[in-house]
């Protein structure tokens, strides 16, 4: 994690994110080619699901705190406790049976679960960060 970032990050997840973010092995994965497509929350270009950086729009693309893949414009939905983006189904899922968020280990009621916040205006905030450093 980049210093400039280590101080924005509470310090309750900051080592749940570098484990999230750790390059991926270069070897050769038979089960990674077959990776299903998934689109590109900006453009709609389908790219493998764990890949972060769009090929056709050179967007970098948020990912998933509870599986590690980019998001998905039509299944989004955002920590309550920290704001981390989540894909909705999954979340639901993993606290469906663990009743605990996988990044901030705060109880989470299922049926308060989901976020009123579109993945526009997340996207947008995401790029004015970024335009910031």
């Amino acid at each position: 994690m980049r210093p400039e970032y280590q101080t924005q990050i509470h310090a309750n997840c900051s080592k749940k994110i570098e484990a999230i973010v750790r390059k991926a092995p270069k070897t050769k994965d038979p089960e990674a080619e077959n990776e299903p497509l998934t689109p590109c929350p900006y453009c709609k270009n389908k790219l493998p699901e764990t890949k972060v950086m769009c090929d056709k729009c050179k967007s970098t693309i948020p990912f998933c705190i509870a599986t590690g893949r980019h998001l998905l414009k039509e299944d989004f939905t955002v920590c309550l406790q920290y704001e981390f983006p989540k894909i909705a189904t999954e979340f639901l899922r993993i606290i469906q049976s663990e009743e605990v968020c996988p990044m901030c280990t705060e109880h989470v009621d299922p049926n308060m679960a989901s976020s009123s916040i579109g993945i526009h205006s997340f996207l947008d905030a995401q790029d004015t960060n970024v335009k910031k450093v």
